[in-house]
Formats: structure tokens, C-alpha cells, sequence
């Protein structure tokens, strides 16, 4: 039911109206007319009158009396279409698929239709003079008088989507459209369509839902391609790890020079380890995704090891990079994702193995090389091309590879949202990007990133535990990994600190209690076998003890572990794997911060 038919019902009823006013008033005034005329003549004439003159009054008078009875049959006719035209016009009103409300000027409700009665749970009559935002959502009522507002000041018609309550508390998504209007006296009001929109609203949601799928599936599955290479280079690492750990096992007689220079190759092979693993985390999704400034050269050097194991050995991968740091304010995890889905498109557009090139370069763009891109600001621009010399792409094709789900590639080789996510990711960047290609010669796909400034240099913890101050508060540390908790539990007592340590939540609230909750910081992992998770026990011990330090550590990110808990409970999140050097200036930064 569209708006235009219920005007259209409220304009045939006034033109009707209209029209017979005017007749009945047309015809009243002409038979007044003609009665005073005749009426007047008579009595002028009175004294003249004969039998003839009489008959022909009586006649005129006959004829005036049919002309009336005529008339009084076509007002008659008229007043059924006039109800004919009243009742379509409800029937159009009351019967509408959506909504029908009309609004005072304060948004008290005037006159409703049967459906939005329905709608809400409500008798008609029960709604006259009740406020509309006795049935919106407290939390969505901003927004309702927000749009109001507008529409007031603006006299433009308005949309918005807010969530309802029926008379039962039944919540339902409601779809306003408002339209600014006058009554007869020329008093504002305001007149409304309300439709539910729940199960459109659940329908976009799922579809998010199976999106946000399809992409974590494209993601899993360059990580299971990538996971061969990355086997081997943990091997390698891992290797590397075990020999020198064996070396310091038979060598009772290691002087104090190569044991330092040991346990440095130690910590260099295990950071590469840990470097590994964020790398894989960042692929699969599962690390919190935040921008910080990055040299291009950098980012780019620390992915080509990657690439090289995904786009396989008939490939050859050239990477130029420019002869001096490029910065770019980027999430490093989401560009490797970008790069990623790049390489292997070009490696699956050469079968038979080619040239791929990585190249960086700084340029200039101004508004008017800018022009196609009118979201984009002029500037210094890093860009990042990605080159291949396989089968490139014909017109059609290249109109569409930014489609979502659109693919050239067999059914179980490609779910067309790899480019679609390139150009996403590329414009959050406040970036864009651009493609050359010539059939039978290969592709470009240049990534332009706004270039920012060189960082100020930061200042570098020396990384000597011995120059972290030390402490003498009471820590309740809760680690399930025995090894890692132990060698923490050691050096923090070390530092002077009182700890008391946990394998779990259950474990940790019977120390608590036990002790009477007296710590000055909880230190807990986030997830822990027992049933009790890191944030359960945070917000357990936080109601126990209000204004309790706390610090929850994970191997995954913020953002994956919730970050709206972590900020409602006030905790501060350390990311594993950490080093004792990290772990104390942590904790000591939370004793020496201000309450």
C-alpha cells in the first residue's frame, strides 16, 4: 500500500465534497431567487390577477417544483459517491499492509489505522492522544527525536529504523517514515507509515553472519596453504632451539661469554617462533586488527618468505622495494591479507609459472588525477603494485572483479570475495586502487595508500630486568601452563613482589577467600580449564574487591576476547607471548598509575 493511494482516497473525498457544496448551494440560491422574483411580481400584481394567470403561475411552479425534485436527485447521487468515495478511502486506510498514524505538533497520537492497532497489541480508540514514544525502545527514543526534530525545523520527509514494543513488551524492528502536514485549521502535524522490519533485519543480519563466513573461509584457506611453508621454517626454528638447549645440556663448562651469546640465539629463534604465529593469527582473523606507522619496505620484506612458500617454486617473486622508508598509517594483518589475496590471484593467472613483482614507490596525486576517486584527499601517496605475467583480463571481466562474489575461477576454487576484500580493506585505508591489464599479457594492481609522516622515535626500554623498579605488593597470579607460570611466579618474587599462585579460576577463588582478598593485583589468564574464564574471575573478584589492579593475558587479541568487557571491568590486557622484561613493567605501571 503506497502513501500516494491514501492521498489520492483523501482527494477524491474533499473534490466530492467540494462539488456538492457548491451544487447544493447553486441550486439553494437559484430556487430563493426565482421564488422571491415570482413572490414579488405576484404581489405587485395582485389586483390584475385572472384564471389564466394563475394557471400559468401554477405551472412555472410545477416546472420549478420538477427542476427541484431533479436537482435533489442529483445531490442524491452525488451524496452516495460521496459515501462510496468515504468508505474506499477507510478501506484503503484501515486495511493497508503498514501503519497509517497521524501526530499533533507535541507527537500525541491523533488518528490511527487498524493495522498499526494490530501492530501494536492496542484498541484503535485506545491509541487517541497517547505518545508514540510510549511504544519506542527507551534506548532508540534519541534517534526517534532526532528525526522528529528535523522533520519540524526542515518540513523534509524523513526515515529511520528504530526498535518497538508492543503492548505485551513483544520487541519488534519498526521502519518510520514521516512526512510534515497541516490539518484544516492549519495547525502542523505530522503523519506517519510504520512497518516491522524484524525479519528483514534478521535476514540482513544472517546474511553479515554467512558473509563474515565466507570471508574467515577464504582467509583459512591461504592459511592452509600457507601452513607447508610455515611448517618448515618452524621446524627450522625449532631446530635451532633444541641444539643449543642440548649444547648447554652437555657443556657443563660453558664459559659466561657464550652462554650470554647462547641464550641471545635462544630468544632471537623463539621471537622468530612467536613472529610465526602472529603472522598465522593475523591471516586466520583471530588478532585484534589496529592501525599503527609502518615503513612499506618493512611490511613487505616481513610477508615475502610467506608469499614465496604460497605462490609455490614455478613462480619467480621479484620485490622492489624503494631506496628509502616509506610510512604508512596501516593494520599491518589486514595489508597482508590485501597483498595475500593479490599474489594469489596472479599466480593462479600464470599455471605454468611467470614473473611476479612486488614493487613500492612514492607519488603525488592532485584533485584532478584524484577525480575518480572522490572520497580520496590529494597527497603523498605510497603505492604498492602487485605484477604478473599471466593470461590478464578481458573488458567484461575487469568491469566486474570488485563484485562481490564474482569469480572466474571453478566453483571450489574461489569465493569471489577476495578483490571485494582488497578494495575494502584498501579504502578503510583511506586508500584506493586501480588495475591495468592487457589479455594475453598480464595484470597490475597498484594499492595507493596515503603516505604519512616519518614517526617520531620512540623511547626503547633498555630490556634489562634489572633496571625495571621493583615492587613489594601482593600479586594473585593464575597461569594454567605450569612451566610458563612458574618461571613468571620466580622472577616476579625476584623483583620483591608477594605472589601467590594458581593453576585455575576454581583454584584462585578459594585462595582468594582464604586469604581474605588480600592482593593488590590480579594477574589471570583468559582462558583456563575449570569452567571459570579470565573475565568470569576479573568480574567475580571486581565485585569482592572494588578498585582491584587487574591484567588479563591471551594468546589471541582484545578484539576477539570481547574488548567491550575488558573496558567495562577496567582491565589491562597483555598479549602472549610477553617477556618477563614486559611482565614487570606492566605490572608496575599499574601499581605507580594513579587511582
Amino acid at each position: 500500500m503506497k502513501n500516494a493511494d491514501l492521498n489520492n482516497g483523501r482527494s477524491e473525498i474533499a473534490n466530492t465534497t467540494n462539488s456538492l457544496t457548491h451544487q447544493e448551494h447553486a441550486l439553494r440560491d437559484l430556487a430563493v431567487e426565482k421564488a422571491l422574483n415570482r413572490f414579488s411580481q405576484s404581489i405587485e400584481n395582485i389586483e390584475t390577477f385572472t384564471p389564466d394567470s394563475v394557471r400559468e403561475m401554477l405551472h412555472e411552479l410545477r416546472v420549478h417544483q420538477i427542476e427541484l425534485e431533479l436537482q435533489n436527485e442529483e445531490l442524491r447521487r452525488a451524496q452516495e459517491e460521496l459515501d462510496a468515495a468515504r468508505t474506499r478511502y477507510f478501506d484503503l486506510y484501515d486495511m493497508a499492509p503498514i501503519g497509517y498514524v497521524t501526530l499533533s505538533e507535541q507527537g500525541l497520537i491523533l488518528e490511527a489505522n487498524l493495522t498499526l492497532a494490530g501492530l501494536l497489541g492496542v484498541d484503535r480508540g485506545a491509541l487517541v492522544r497517547q505518545p508514540l514514544t510510549r511504544f519506542i525502545l527507551k534506548e532508540d527514543q534519541d534517534s526517534y527525536y532526532f528525526h522528529r526534530r528535523k522533520l519540524l525545523e526542515t518540513g523534509e520527509r524523513r526515515l529511520c529504523e528504530l526498535r518497538m514494543a508492543t503492548k505485551d513488551g513483544t520487541e519488534f524492528w519498526a521502519r518510520l517514515e514521516a512526512n510534515a502536514a497541516r490539518d484544516v485549521k492549519g495547525v502542523s502535524i505530522s503523519r506517519l507509515m510504520i512497518s516491522d522490519i524484524t525479519e528483514s533485519k534478521r535476514a540482513e543480519t544472517e546474511r553479515q553472519h554467512l558473509h563474515a563466513q565466507l570471508l574467515q573461509s577464504q582467509k583459512m584457506e591461504v592459511v592452509g596453504q600457507l601452513a607447508g611453508g610455515i611448517a618448515h621454517d618452524f621446524n627450522n626454528i625449532l631446530a635451532t632451539i633444541i641444539m643449543q638447549l642440548d649444547f648447554l645440556r652437555i657443556r657443563p663448562d660453558v664459559t659466561p661469554d657464550s652462554l650470554q651469546r647462547t641464550v641471545g640465539e635462544l630468544l632471537q629463534s623463539a621471537n622468530r617462533a612467536a613472529n610465526l604465529i602472529r603472522q598465522l593469527l593475523l591471516f586466520s582473523g583471530r588478532q585484534p586488527m589496529t592501525r599503527s606507522r609502518n615503513d612499506a619496505n618493512v611490511v613487505i620484506l616481513e610477508l615475502t618468505k610467506l608469499l614465496e612458500r604460497l605462490i609455490g617454486e614455478q613462480i619467480t617473486l621479484a620485490v622492489e622495494r624503494h631506496e628509502e622508508p616509506l610510512w604508512i598509517d596501516c593494520d599491518t594483518g589486514m595489508i597482508g591479507q590485501v597483498l595475500t589475496n593479490l599474489c594469489v590471484n596472479a599466480r593462479d593467472a600464470m599455471p605454468k609459472g611467470g614473473l611476479m613483482t612486488i614493487a613500492i614507490h612514492s607519488v603525488e596525486l592532485d584533485a584532478v588525477a584524484l577525480e575518480p576517486h572522490s572520497a580520496v584527499l590529494p597527497g603523498p601517496f605510497v603505492c604498492l603494485s602487485v605484477s604478473d605475467t599471466g593470461s590478464g583480463m578481458e573488458p567484461a571481466v575487469l568491469a566486474r572483479i570488485f563484485e562481490p562474489f564474482f569469480t572466474t575461477k571453478l566453483k571450489d576454487k574461489g569465493t569471489g570475495l577476495g578483490l571485494s576484500t582488497v578494495n575494502g580493506i584498501v579504502a578503510k585505508h583511506g586508500g584506493f586502487v586501480e588495475v591495468e591489464t592487457q589479455l594475453g599479457k598480464g595484470s597490475t594492481f597498484s594499492i595507493y595508500l596515503p603516505q604519512a609522516a616519518r614517526p617520531v622515535p620512540a623511547l626503547e626500554h633498555d630490556g634489562d630486568l634489572e633496571s625495571v623498579r621493583r615492587g613489594h605488593e601482593s600479586i594473585l597470579f593464575i597461569e594454567d601452563e605450569d612451566a610458563m607460570r612458574r618461571m613468571a611466579v620466580y622472577c616476579l618474587r625476584e623483583l620483591g613482589y608477594h605472589v601467590t599462585e594458581a593453576a585455575n579460576g576454581v583454584e584462585a577463588l578459594k585462595i582468594w577467600e582464604r586469604e581474605n582478598g588480600a592482593f593488590d593485583l590480579l594477574f589471570t589468564d583468559m582462558v583456563m580449564p575449570g569452567g571459570i574464564s579470565g573475565l568470569d574471575l576479573c568480574s567475580r573478584l571486581k565485585e569482592k574487591k572494588a578498585g582491584l589492579r587487574t591484567i588479563i593475558s591471551s594468546g589471541y587479541g582484545v578484539q576477539v576476547i570481547d574488548d567491550k568487557n575488558v573496558a567495562a571491568l577496567d582491565l589491562t590486557f597483555l598479549h602472549k607471548p610477553y617477556n618477563i622484561t614486559k611482565l614487570a613493567t606492566t605490572i608496575r605501571s599499574l601499581f605507580d598509575r594513579k587511582p
